[in-house]
């Protein structure tokens, strides 16, 4: 059984935080992330010893930076257990890590690059904790969202948060979908 906590990053005041969170810097998301695990450690409901974090795209670089042992994750005395993120930028948090990670990329990305993921996966393969990275063959940015439908180019913003970028293609895959929460689950299981 899990129990889940989605706090806002896009500008929007959080029910767990006071005033809103920067919408596009991933620092502030890393910082928030923190305040949402001190948060989750004090309910009674919650085994403080299993809390993971996951994200996508962009702010998939919160998972990687809160368990990246040069990251924000020395300023704090306690730590996610594990983390999941779904098509990351994967260029600044290399490792060491403090724990496990799963990243889940997409090989037709255009906007992502999941080659830089992969490479992180092998610079990290004899770390304590390696960054497994799984390659989606053939899908493309945002293959778990129903909502992105067939893949489409879309010339401006690519993405529900609203985030401008130069352009890229997002779509829908729903077997990739059901082997992402597969691995997921996996991944949970195995780590929490």
């Amino acid at each position: 059984c899990y129990a889940t906590l989605s706090f806002s990053r896009c500008g929007q005041p959080a029910p767990v935080f006071q005033g809103p969170i920067a919408a596009y810097d991933w620092k502030e998301g890393a910082q928030a992330a923190f305040g949402a695990l001190k948060y989750l450690e004090n309910r009674d409901e919650i085994d403080s010893d299993r809390i993971a974090i996951m994200s996508w795209s962009r702010f998939g670089m919160v998972p990687l930076s809160v368990l990246n042992e040069a990251g924000f994750a020395q300023f704090h005395e306690n730590r996610f257990k594990t983390a999941v993120a779904l098509y990351p930028f994967c260029s600044f948090a290399r490792g060491p890590h403090d724990g496990p990670i799963l990243v889940l990329t997409a090989a037709s990305d255009d906007w992502v690059s999941s080659d830089i993921c992969q490479r992180m996966g092998r610079e990290t393969a004899k770390d304590r904790y390696p960054v497994k990275v799984v390659v989606f063959d053939g899908v493309y940015h945002g293959f778990d969202l129903p909502a992105f439908g067939q893949p489409t180019f879309r010339e401006s913003q690519i993405n529900p948060d609203g985030f401008n970028a130069s352009g890229g293609t997002l779509g829908y895959d729903e077997p990739s979908h059901k082997r992402a929460v597969m691995l997921i689950k996996e991944h949970l299981a195995a780590n929490l």
